[in-house]
C-alpha cells in the first residue's frame, strides 16, 4: 500500500512538472530554433559530440525511428549539413557526420540564442544550477533504465 501512495506521488509530480518544462524550457527553446526542429537541432548536437556515426546508431541515440532519421538526414543533406561516408568494407553501411557548415551554424546558433543560459544565470544562484544539472543527469539514468525494461 505504501508503495503504491510513493508511486502514485511520483506520477502527480510528472504531472505537475510537465507544464512547467514546457513553459520555462520547451517552449522557449523551440522559439529559438525557428525554423529547426527539436529533432534536428538534437540529432546535429548528436553528431557533433559522437564526431561519426552510422543510420543505425543514430536512429538509436535519438530514439527514433531509422526511416524518420532517414529523412531528417536526408534533409541536412540538402542543406549540406551532413557527410555521408561510404563503409569501404560494406557498401551497404554509411556513416554520417556533419559538414563545417553545420558546426560553424552550431557554433553561431549558440552565440545568437543565450535565452536559457541567461534565465538560468538571472534567476538561479550557482549552487541551483549545479542542483539541477545533477537532477537532469538523474532524470536521463532512470529513463535509460525504463528504455532497456
Amino acid at each position: 500500500m505504501e508503495d503504491n501512495k510513493q508511486l502514485d506521488a511520483c506520477v502527480d509530480e510528472i504531472y505537475t512538472l510537465m507544464p512547467k518544462w514546457h513553459t520555462k524550457i520547451e517552449r522557449p527553446f523551440k522559439d529559438m530554433l525557428q525554423k529547426m526542429s527539436l529533432e534536428t537541432y538534437v540529432c546535429l548536437l548528436t553528431l557533433q559530440e559522437k564526431q561519426m556515426m552510422t543510420m543505425s546508431e543514430l536512429a538509436r541515440e535519438l530514439h527514433m525511428p531509422k526511416q524518420n532519421v532517414t529523412k531528417l538526414i536526408v534533409k541536412l543533406a540538402q542543406y549540406d549539413y551532413v557527410k555521408r561516408i561510404f563503409n569501404e568494407h560494406d557498401k551497404r553501411s554509411v556513416y554520417i557526420s556533419l559538414s563545417d557548415k553545420a558546426l560553424e551554424h552550431l557554433k553561431t546558433f549558440r552565440k545568437q540564442n543565450t535565452y536559457i543560459n541567461e534565465m538560468l544565470e538571472k534567476q538561479l544562484e550557482k549552487e541551483d544550477i549545479m542542483r539541477l544539472q545533477t537532477a537532469l543527469h538523474t532524470i536521463d539514468e532512470i529513463f535509460a533504465k525504463m528504455e532497456n525494461k
